[in-house]
């Protein structure tokens, strides 16, 4: 899945205690769609991602995701 990727790649970022709001949970962007939490990550084929972005918190608002928590982007393969 999506979350196991991450976890394997950049794992601080499921957890941060170096960002504005350690306690915060980031949001999760599928494709530009808000779609919840980091569990909405175990939902989503890690075959299906082609990239991932992670915005930390002080940058949310350049995406418009103003999130205290930072946010992850997903943009999949087929773009829906």
């Amino acid at each position: 899945t999506a979350y196991d990727a991450i976890a394997r790649k950049r794992p601080m970022f499921l957890v941060s205690k170096v960002d504005l709001a350690p306690n915060a949970e980031r949001e999760v962007y599928l494709n530009g769609v808000r779609l919840g939490g980091l569990n909405e990550l175990r939902l989503i084929p890690a075959k299906e991602v082609k990239e991932i972005r992670f915005v930390r918190a002080i940058d949310g608002g350049a995406y418009g995701v103003g999130r205290s928590g930072g946010a992850i982007l997903i943009i999949s393969k087929s773009g829906r």
